[in-house]
């Protein structure tokens, strides 16, 4: 039942408009009087957010015993208002689950296609969603009955659908259709529901992704001269800087991909500057800029040209060091994301 405990004390407050400390004052009583009908079992009513603190976190029975106490005692009508917030805030967090739900769908690099800035799903990733497992059966019949549909206007190819080989990929207008048709014809309520909520958000969700992957190449140069900018004209790798007697240029190098990892293009750990002639040769060691690489090719570069990148002296052995540090933290801040 502690999974339920998502209710903070300083919500609950503001929703039953008392203070913090008549809040725990409530509790307080429930805790100390054991014989009458005021209690808030611990698991079920309410968990430890700080026990240390007895600061608490609560259900929605929790919470209502709460409103419950406070109707009674000082004589204020609280239930309409509290079944009309936390009705609200139940919506929200369902809100929220299917935007989750949607970025780790549409995190595969394979899960949409994008057709004169349009962006459409394949079915795998639209079963996901929905949580259809594998029947596409179940999804082929709700799309056919929208291609039908008599009350409204019928799925049309390029701005509800498109397709790519026998597949049919859907676009943000289409899976909201599909979506509130299964809404209505499930026959698990949960899974109605939860079709119903992917219905109302799924469009606007899908026009952000568009709008993200139009302004994408901006923000890219952006964190490409941000980074620039923070390693104050020296390579991160040799260590060189640039100035009048050694006047370089410098490459801010996606240690990760672009094509293969578009979502972490404009991360800034992403992104080591070092020198073009560097740059270039990496790509070229690695077989031409086409090749996809991560943080393991930087490495292993490093490692093979060690003896030419770092001469030896106790400079170069430092800045050998402070380069394999950067790549270690590339490792760990970004390579969990990839």
């Amino acid at each position: 039942m502690t999974e339920k405990c998502t209710i903070r004390d300083n919500e609950l407050s503001q929703a039953l408009e008392v203070s913090l400390q008549r809040i725990y004052d409530i509790c307080d009583f429930f805790d100390q009087v054991h014989d009458d009908k005021w209690e808030l079992t611990e698991g079920e009513h309410f968990s430890w957010a700080n026990q240390s603190l007895k600061q608490r976190r609560f259900s929605p029975e929790g919470a209502y015993e709460i409103c419950k106490y406070i109707n009674e005692n000082e004589g204020r009508q609280l239930f309409r208002r509290f079944r009309r917030w936390l009705s609200g805030r139940d919506e929200k967090l369902k809100q929220l689950l299917v935007e989750k739900k949607f970025i780790e769908v549409v995190k595969s690099k394979d899960a949409l296609i994008f057709v004169n800035d349009h962006a459409y799903m394949r079915p795998r990733y639209t079963r996901q969603l929905l949580g259809l497992g594998n029947r596409q059966d179940v999804l082929n019949k709700a799309f056919q009955g929208e291609i039908r549909a008599t009350e409204a206007e019928p799925l049309q190819l390029e701005k509800h659908f498109i397709k790519d080989g026998d597949a049919i990929c859907l676009s943000g207008m289409g899976i909201a259709r599909v979506s509130a048709n299964l809404g209505t014809t499930l026959t698990n309520h949960h899974r109605r529901a939860w079709c119903e909520l992917v219905s109302q958000r799924v469009t606007t969700a899908l026009q952000d992704v568009v709008e993200d992957r139009k302004n994408r190449p901006i923000l890219i140069e952006q964190a490409k001269e941000k980074a620039k900018r923070a390693a104050k004209q020296t390579c991160q790798i040799t260590g060189e800087k640039r100035g009048p007697a050694n006047p370089i240029n410098l490459a801010a190098h996606h240690v990760y991909d672009c094509q293969n990892y578009p979502h972490l293009a404009d991360h800034p750990y992403n992104l080591i500057v070092i020198k073009e002639s560097v740059h270039k040769d990496f790509h070229q060691w690695l077989g031409g800029n086409g090749r996809g690489c991560t943080v393991d090719d930087l490495e292993r570069y490093i490692d093979t040209f060690s003896a030419s990148l770092f001469p030896d002296s106790s400079i170069g052995r430092r800045h050998m060091g402070n380069a394999l540090k950067r790549i270690e933290r590339v490792r760990q801040m970004v390579r969990p994301l990839a």
